[in-house]
């Protein structure tokens, strides 16, 4: 059963994460520095124009300069792209963050345009946000995005230390996208150098929501502390917004797979009492078939089988008995 799963989960987040695009066309560039304001202890900013003749956003601790932090509810306005041109963007942080770097905080000194091309600022690679070892799940929002137009991330996240550190870094709009960055570990850049020098992490398209809002969210994969240096973000026009996804609020187990061998009811995971797609059964599983009988936001039904396909064949599981079943739709 635990193969199906992990079968059923793969094919969802490829089917939730797809986003077909044709003939698309690069629009504008924008570049951000995380870190902290100009001081001689955590960083500096990235002012003017940088040696590829690239402008920058400096995503930093204000208001609250006195300290490391960068509080929730800060709105960085005014975003410009690369050539120093108005976007009408804006970035919210959702949550804190902390902010180190330079020497003593393991910030990456000597960037190569070798190996991180028009990212190898110093005042963009020294310093950086990141998450303490109780945070998790810490994000911030991109607004005033075009919701016909697709944004693509190319992250860069380094800090000297030799235990392993990866982190998970999701943008989420209409579509969603999520990848591992490895930023820290023993002779990870090479031979004594314990920290990425040239791995740059680059999403697929991912299309705002229809407020025009994508969330960016750093998570942890391995280690207890994960950064978030720079980022070029690239607006492309000319691609095809994926379709919404439908917010599902019901899920039922269906088939003769099914503990009395009809129906049984998943339970809905919702702590803030939100629909966040996230489903669990504990139960039997018979031998047999079964499909995924669902119900949306819109009242509407939608029977999925094989593929997530809607209509699509059967599921059969490969293990009958006692389970746990966990589905997140998003």
């Amino acid at each position: 059963m635990n193969r199906i799963i992990r079968k059923m989960m793969a094919t969802l987040v490829a089917v939730a994460t797809m986003a077909t695009a044709t003939a698309e066309s690069l629009n504008q560039t924008l570049y951000f520095d995380f870190g902290a304001v100009s001081t001689t202890t955590y960083g500096e900013t990235t002012d003017g124009v940088d040696a590829n003749g690239n402008c920058w956003n400096n995503i930093t601790n204000q208001p609250d300069e006195s300290n490391k932090y960068a509080l929730a509810g800060t709105k960085f306005e005014g975003l410009v792209n690369s050539l120093n041109a108005a976007t009408g963007f804006s970035l919210t942080l959702n949550s804190r963050f902390s902010t180190n770097g330079k020497s003593g905080g393991g910030g990456l000194l000597t960037p190569t345009a070798e190996n991180l091309a028009d990212m190898a600022i110093v005042t963009a690679t020294e310093d950086y946000y990141f998450i303490e070892s109780s945070e998790n799940n810490s994000n911030f929002t991109i607004s005033g995005l075009n919701p016909d137009n697709g944004y693509k991330f190319h992250i860069f996240a380094s800090r000297k230390a030799a235990d392993t550190r990866t982190g998970l870094f999701t943008m989420e709009g209409v579509n969603k996208w999520a990848g591992e960055l490895q930023l820290a570990g023993t002779n990870l850049g090479g031979t004594g150098v314990n920290q990425n020098v040239k791995t740059i992490l680059e999403s697929e398209l991912v299309y705002p929501d229809a407020e025009g809002n994508i969330t960016f969210t750093v998570s942890r994969s391995t280690g207890a502390y994960i950064a978030l240096n720079c980022m070029k973000v690239e607006e492309y026009t000319g691609g095809t917004r994926p379709q919404e996804r439908p917010v599902i609020t019901a899920v039922t187990i269906a088939g003769t797979a099914a503990e009395n061998g009809v129906s049984c009811p998943m339970h809905e995971i919702s702590p803030d009492g939100k629909h966040a797609g996230k489903f669990q059964y504990f139960g039997m599983i018979n031998e047999g078939t079964f499909k995924l009988q669902c119900t949306t936001a819109e009242g509407t039904s939608l029977t999925l089988g094989e593929g997530f396909a809607e209509d699509g064949d059967d599921f059969t599981p490969t293990t009958t008995g006692l389970v746990l079943m966990n589905i997140d739709m998003e």
